[in-house]
């Protein structure tokens, strides 16, 4: 690390001035070089050592002074530094702000006719710049063009090619608006047409659904009636009734109903008259069933008594033979001659059995 003598010898400076900064800093450096070895000597490695952290605090309280003292003599210096370069500043600047008009002034009469050119090349490019303005667009750059030394043929064939550029330009601005305001209209159209479909199809797919629900209800009120679809036909029938597909679909709701009233009362008529025959026929079924189990359950008691008077007695077989001539079936007769003849035989009969009973008391 180098001296504060060392740095102050590099130093390009008065020789009066390396004395002054020598004796202003060599106290410091000299107490701050003293310090060094005794200071990085002095270590603490135990918390009871309250004697070295003392005479560290010291010593740090010592070497703040020696570092403020050194910092007061530098501001002091510096400042006067300042002031001695502002000083200076001020000297020279007399001197230029005196002299520099002069010179201007000389130079312009010096360079009067290139200062002439050049104020004409100036007011030439102001003046052709301002020509250009009405064809002008953002951004065109024309400003880094050098129009004062153009020559004057070769500006108007440029100020022509600007405004046929703008021409141009206004006329493919006409064409795009008539081409949008064309694409707007037939955007226009189309988006209508496009609505007007749509609403159409909506009218028609709720006309559609409407029918549809009256269809459904129309055929849930046939098929309860016991009715079947015909494909072929496109009808609905049961027996000789038949309901067209026309008449579910065309129908008002008042023709309908009136000709669905007349069809479930034919329904519900013929249904009836079923209904009674069905009852008919079950008693009749009933009735023959009951008759046959009766002539079954007499035959299997005449077999069985039969059976019972081949082993019995001549008394007990003539017995046998007086039930069963009460137990004869007896036909139902419509005529009143055969009914008379049935009572007779009824009256034989029942002598019969009453010449049996006398007669098997006497065996």
């Amino acid at each position: 690390m180098s001296s504060i003598n060392d740095e102050i010898e590099k130093a390009k400076i008065e020789p009066e001035t390396k004395v002054v900064l020598r004796s202003a800093f060599a106290e410091f450096e000299n107490t701050a070089t003293e310090w060094k070895e005794k200071v990085f000597a002095l270590v603490v490695t135990d918390e009871n050592q309250t004697d070295k952290i003392e005479e560290a605090r010291a010593a740090r309280l010592h070497l703040q002074k020696v570092r403020t003292g050194a910092k007061k003599i530098h501001d002091d210096l510096k400042e006067s530094s300042l002031a001695y370069g502002r000083l200076v500043d001020k000297c020279f600047n007399i001197i230029k702000d005196t002299v520099e008009p002069m010179e201007t002034h000389l130079a312009e009469q010096e360079k009067f006719v290139e200062m002439q050119a050049t104020k004409r090349r100036q007011d030439l490019q102001a003046k052709r710049i301002e020509a250009l303005k009405p064809y002008r667009i953002p951004g065109d750059g024309l400003e880094a063009i050098n129009f004062g030394e153009m020559h004057d043929g070769v500006f108007e064939n440029f100020l022509m090619g600007q405004r046929v550029a703008k021409e141009t330009r206004e006329a493919n601005e006409i064409e795009q608006k008539r081409v949008r305001e064309e694409n707007e209209r037939s955007a226009k159209e189309e988006r209508e047409k496009i609505e007007a479909e749509n609403e159409r199809l909506m009218v028609e797919n709720e006309k559609r659904r409407k029918e549809e629900v009256k269809r459904t209800a129309r055929i849930n009120r046939i098929l309860p009636l016991g009715f079947t679809w015909n494909k072929e036909a496109a009808q609905y029938e049961k027996d000789d009734l038949v309901i067209a597909m026309g008449n579910i679909d065309c129908d008002s709701d008042e023709e309908f109903s009136q000709g669905m009233e007349i069809v479930e009362k034919e329904v519900g008529r013929r249904q009836k008259i079923s209904d009674a025959a069905k009852v008919k026929r079950d008693a009749e079924l009933k009735r023959l069933k009951e008759k046959e189990k009766k002539e079954a359950d007499e035959k299997e008691a005449r077999d069985a008594r039969e059976r019972k008077l081949k082993r019995a007695p001549d008394k007990e077989k003539l017995i046998v033979l007086r039930e069963q001539i009460s137990l004869l079936p007896l036909p139902e007769l419509k005529d009143d001659g055969a009914k008379a003849i049935l009572s007779n035989v009824q009256i034989l009969l029942s002598k019969v059995q009453t010449f049996i009973t006398e007669k098997t008391e006497q065996l």
